[in-house]
């Protein structure tokens, strides 16, 4: 992927969420990053295939805190996201 771009670093944020019982929540959480992340940049990341269609949060910002999904974001591009 980086040649293939013309990347020539990736930096990777590692982010996880405490388990909750019964609840996906890696999952949500991976929804969620993908969901902010198309809102933020305007499209999901590049060969990503589990966000290429639209993706609607249903529950998930009952697991997982959008604003702190949303300072992740803005903390890694140094960008502030869309309101």
């Amino acid at each position: 992927m980086l040649g293939q771009h013309g990347m020539k670093t990736l930096e990777i944020v590692y982010v996880e969420a405490k388990g909750r019982q019964r609840v996906a929540i890696a999952d949500k959480l991976e929804r969620t990053f993908l969901h902010e992340f198309r809102a933020f940049y305007g499209s999901v990341p590049k060969a990503n295939i589990q966000g290429s269609r639209k993706i609607e949060l249903t529950d998930e910002e009952k697991y997982v805190r959008l604003d702190r999904v949303r300072e992740i974001l803005r903390n890694v591009s140094g960008e502030d996201p869309p309101e």
